[in-house]
């Protein structure tokens, strides 16, 4: 073998003994205020209760894509104050609060006024208050700084920038680079305008100004060379160097509202609301219609909250339906199987006031493929499931010696075999 160089080759078992993790499989957390009640993603069967504990209103959860870490936010109102937005920062392997922060007081509770780097480590608010009416015990504002920048690890705010605009949403690039705000003057303007601001200067790149046929931004694609936005007919694709909107409807919105999540190789329009509601399955590629799964097929007359993991290509739908003679709210979660469209299981959590979920995850930490190094300076290092025959390969970080193979992007499951190679000169 070569003395300045080292190739190190180490199989690892995707299983849960060869892996060293606790969980047998994939999990779903469901907060249920105070509470966050563990499931088990296939069987929804109750494995138990997490330590962490809410003393407030969730109103936003999200997870690393390794499934490491979960940031939960929530609100409190208070008199003279207002509406205030607390973080909590939430370490999964351990169960335990990392650490927790007040990040200021709001004008609502949106979920859609704040949106985060993937890693999670920065959080961009819309509608903090900076300042109030003097001697006003409702909390009234009399200046707003419309975008806060949070940090996430100091738990401190890092940078404000007002801007004219009452914020409605936000959406961060995949690149990190560009921010896109949704917003209107006031609350009685006939119209609103799509702004976007460079993240390192906070300058204005564009902006455009429309009659509010447009009622929200639903995503932006990976790529992020478009905004598709939820339009009273139907998503439309918005370019967004050009904040020129594709005259036809691409995907058509069979009921007013819901939500747009991307992930893999599919787009999902989930329904929110009323008996008629449904979740839609969309191909990428072609915007062409794969799967319809209405809310009366999956026990729900609401979905209350929803989250999709692309790996396991799995959704879950949390919500409500009412007894048959109305007296009382039952609250289910349902599994659908994305990749055939077909549902894999529906549970009546019971009718229990407590069981209201505000906001649930897919948690799959079922697999822990990691590599770490001594003695070797990588240059490159290549992942390689034997099961699925996928690859990937990447060039660490100068002085990084230990990687995660699902946080780089290879799809893992319990079970397969993964080959994991790390090459570089020895130090």
């Amino acid at each position: 073998m070569n003395s300045r160089a080292i190739k190190l080759w180490v199989s690892i078992f995707a299983c849960l003994m060869a892996a060293g993790t606790a969980s047998a499989a994939p999990k779903i957390y469901s907060f249920m205020e105070p509470e966050i009640k563990i499931h088990d993603l296939h069987s929804v069967t109750e494995l138990g209760l997490s330590s962490v504990t809410t003393t407030s209103t969730v109103i936003k959860t999200y997870a690393t894509p390794d499934n490491s870490t979960l940031y939960i936010l929530d609100s409190r109102w208070e008199n003279n104050r207002g509406t205030i937005i607390s973080m909590s920062v939430m370490d999964i392997a351990t169960d335990t609060v990392l650490r927790e922060s007040e990040i200021g007081v709001f004008t609502d509770i949106n979920p859609d006024l704040s949106t985060h780097t993937v890693d999670g480590t920065k959080w961009i608010f819309g509608n903090r208050v900076i300042s109030r009416v003097p001697g006003d015990n409702q909390g009234a504002f009399a200046e707003l700084s419309p975008i806060t920048v949070f940090d996430a690890e100091t738990m401190m705010v890092a940078a404000e920038l007002p801007i004219d605009l009452l914020v409605r949403e936000m959406e961060l690039s995949p690149d990190n680079s560009r921010l896109y705000i949704r917003g209107d003057k006031d609350q009685t303007a006939g119209d609103s305008s799509i702004r976007v601001y460079d993240t390192m200067t906070g300058s204005i790149i564009n902006q455009h100004t429309y009659d509010r046929v447009i009622t929200s931004i639903a995503e932006i694609d990976p790529s992020g060379n478009y905004l598709y936005m939820m339009h009273e007919n139907g998503i439309r694709l918005m370019n967004t160097t050009t904040l020129e909107t594709s005259p036809d409807v691409i995907m058509p919105v069979y009921q007013y509202g819901g939500s747009i999540e991307i992930g893999g190789d599919v787009i999902l329009h989930v329904g929110q609301g009323g008996n008629d509601g449904a979740t839609h399955i969309y191909n990428l590629s072609d915007y062409s219609l794969r799967a319809t799964i209405p809310n009366a097929d999956v026990s729900l007359s609401s979905v209350d909250s929803f989250d999709y993991d692309p790996n396991l290509n799995k959704l879950v739908l949390a919500g409500l339906k009412p007894a048959a003679d109305f007296t009382s709210l039952f609250t289910y979660i349902s599994v659908i199987d994305v990749s055939t469209g077909t549902i894999d299981s529906v549970s009546n959590l019971g009718n229990d006031i407590n069981n209201n979920i505000a906001s649930i995850h897919i948690i799959d930490d079922s697999v822990k493929l990691d590599l770490s190094v001594d003695g070797i300076s990588a240059s490159t290092v290549t992942c390689f499931n034997q099961t699925t025959g996928e690859q990937i390969s990447f060039t660490p970080v100068e002085g990084e010696n230990s990687w995660s193979c699902k946080a780089k992007g290879l799809s893992i499951q319990s079970g397969d075999i993964v080959t994991v190679s790390a090459t570089g000169p020895i130090q």
